[in-house]
């Protein structure tokens, strides 16, 4: 088979492979998604401990605790208080809509304060409201999230024990909930590196080998050295100059795609 067959068949193959990619990558993008991603964080308020004198003390309204308005006015003393943030993200590609989530705290949790950035307004009617037989459950509602479109959730509670991350349980029309971690690997990003690399250095190591600095040495240098001088028969490969350029920038491609998947997919 003849060289101008072969560097055909290279090509068409080439060609092939890169619009099947296209193609596959933009049927994926095009399908609907409503991914509902969420992070969380958080922050010791106050934790008064065993120590601490009798006469620094840290008092609520109780109703705040128990919802019920007959104890209003009633304050019961508080050992710690946490600020919680959990930022909701919608990393689909359609709005969602509808969505209910369930913010479930440990047992011993008493939820003291919630608010929403942004709040709620007449335009976009959040709400937000703990749930009166378990308050350490925040339930929260949004009617809608745009593509790329993010809520923060700000909760003060109690905490007996060591304070944990909350627990969100997301629901809505074809909406898939799930925390937010870093998923893509670096590895791929060195390895496409270096593939494109020693690709790159194969096509154009007969340029090299006639370049190199081995050749610049005088013949008596290398012997005082300790060298030895050789003349040998050597095979080298060559390519048309159009298989250079299309090997480098599908290495190119490749490694591109490969750092907009990592940033992508390890950024909030």
């Amino acid at each position: 088979m003849s060289d101008a067959v072969l560097q055909t068949i290279f090509q068409v193959l080439g060609g092939g492979v890169f619009g099947f990619l296209i193609a596959r990558y933009t049927a994926i993008q095009q399908r609907a998604k409503k991914h509902i991603t969420y992070k969380t964080s958080k922050i010791k308020l106050l934790h008064l401990h065993e120590d601490t004198p009798d006469s620094i003390k840290v008092t609520v309204d109780k109703s705040i605790i128990t919802g019920d308005e007959q104890d209003n006015g009633e304050h019961v003393p508080i050992k710690s208080a946490v600020a919680h943030s959990i930022a909701l993200k919608n990393k689909g590609n359609s709005t969602a809509s509808d969505v209910n989530f369930d913010i479930i705290f440990s047992d011993d949790v008493d939820i003291l304060a919630y608010s929403s950035t942004p709040a709620p307004s007449e335009f976009y009617k959040i709400e937000l409201g703990r749930v009166s037989e378990n308050r350490n459950i925040l339930r929260v509602f949004v009617p809608y999230l745009n593509q790329n479109s993010e809520i923060v959730l700000s909760v003060v509670a109690t905490v007996e024990e060591s304070p944990s991350s909350p627990k969100i349980i997301g629901t809505g029309k074809e909406v898939e909930v799930s925390e937010f971690k870093k998923t893509a690997s670096p590895f791929p990003i060195i390895i496409i590196f270096f593939a494109t690399l020693f690709i790159a250095m194969a096509m154009f190591e007969g340029t090299v080998v006639q370049g190199s600095i081995g050749s610049d040495i005088p013949d008596t240098w290398a012997r005082f050295l300790g060298g030895t001088i050789e003349t040998v028969e050597v095979r080298v490969l060559s390519f048309p100059t159009l298989n250079k350029v299309l090997a480098i920038l599908l290495g190119v491609l490749l490694l591109g795609v490969a750092v907009y998947r990592f940033i992508v997919k390890n950024r909030f």
